[in-house]
C-alpha cells in the first residue's frame, strides 16, 4: 500500500505477487496487482488479476480500474489497426490518448515515439532520447529503443547517424542476440552502398544504368514510408531521366 501511494508501481506489484504466492485466494493481493499492472501498461496481466479479484470478492471496489482498463485496451487495439493500415496520424492520436490515460506506463510513451518515427522523425528522436533512463536494466526494451532511434534518424535522412547507433548497439552487447538491430543495419548499409553506386554511375555519364539503379532502390523494403530518403532517390532518378530525355517522367 505504501509503495502504491508513493507511485512505486513495480515494487508494489512485486509485493502483491508475493502475497498472492503465499495465499492465492487473497483478493486484495490480486486487486493491487491488477491496479499496478494497469499503471505499468501491462494490460493482459492487469485483466487477469482484476478479474481474479472480482471472482474472489464481488464487492471489491474495482469499477474505475476496470473501466480504465477497458478504455486502454480499446485504444491499444485501435492503435494497432491504424498502424497496420499505415494511418499514422490517426494512430498517433490513439497512442497519445493512451499515454494520457496511463502516463506512468513507459510502454505507451514508446508507442507515441514509435508512431512519430513515421510522421515526425525529428520529434521521435527527442522523445526516444528521454526514454532510455526510464527503462532500467530491461535489455529487451533498450534494444527496441535503439532500433526505433536508428529508424528515426534514417527517416530523417541522417543515414550515417542511424548506422552508428546500430553499430554501437550491437557492440554494447556482443554476446547477446540482436537480430533486429543487425537486420536493419544490414539493410541500411546495403541501401547506402547501392545509392553510392547509382550516384557514381550518374556522375560517370551512365544515365541509363543510374536510372535503373535508382528505380530498384525505390522498391527497397527499408525505404517503406521513409519520405525524406525517398524524396532524395526520386530527385536523383529525375535527374537521370532528364539526361535520358524522359522529361515528362522527370
Amino acid at each position: 500500500a505504501c509503495y502504491w501511494m508513493m507511485g512505486c508501481y513495480t515494487k508494489c506489484c512485486n509485493d502483491s505477487l508475493e502475497a498472492i504466492q503465499l495465499d492465492p485466494k487473497y483478493f486484495k493481493g490480486h486487486a493491487r496487482a491488477g491496479r499496478t499492472y494497469l499503471h505499468l501498461g501491462r494490460l493482459k496481466e492487469a485483466r487477469h488479476h482484476l478479474t481474479r479479484a472480482r471472482q474472489l470478492n464481488a464487492e471489491v471496489p474495482l469499477d474505475s480500474d476496470c473501466k480504465m482498463l477497458s478504455e486502454a485496451e480499446d485504444l491499444l487495439k485501435t492503435w494497432t489497426i491504424y498502424m497496420q493500415r499505415d494511418e499514422f496520424h490517426r494512430a498517433l492520436q490513439k497512442a497519445t490518448a493512451l499515454h494520457g490515460l496511463l502516463p506512468d506506463a513507459v510502454d505507451f510513451k514508446v508507442l507515441v515515439a514509435k508512431t512519430l518515427v513515421y510522421i515526425k522523425p525529428t520529434k521521435a528522436v527527442t522523445e526516444l532520447s528521454q526514454l532510455f533512463h526510464k527503462i532500467g536494466d530491461d535489455n529487451e526494451k533498450r534494444t527496441e529503443l535503439i532500433l526505433l532511434q536508428a529508424k528515426a534518424h534514417f527517416f530523417n535522412n541522417a543515414t550515417q547517424e542511424a548506422i552508428q547507433i546500430l553499430t554501437d548497439g550491437l557492440n554494447a552487447a556482443p554476446g547477446q542476440e540482436s537480430p533486429h538491430l543487425a537486420t536493419l543495419q544490414r539493410q541500411i548499409l546495403q541501401f547506402e552502398a547501392d545509392k553510392q553506386e547509382a550516384n557514381a554511375l550518374f556522375q560517370a555519364g551512365k544515365s541509363h544504368a543510374a536510372y535503373d539503379k535508382y528505380t530498384r532502390l525505390l522498391g527497397a523494403t527499408v525505404l517503406r514510408h521513409n519520405k525524406a530518403v525517398l524524396s532524395v532517390v526520386r530527385c536523383n532518378r529525375a535527374a537521370a531521366a532528364k539526361e535520358l530525355g524522359k522529361y515528362r517522367e522527370a
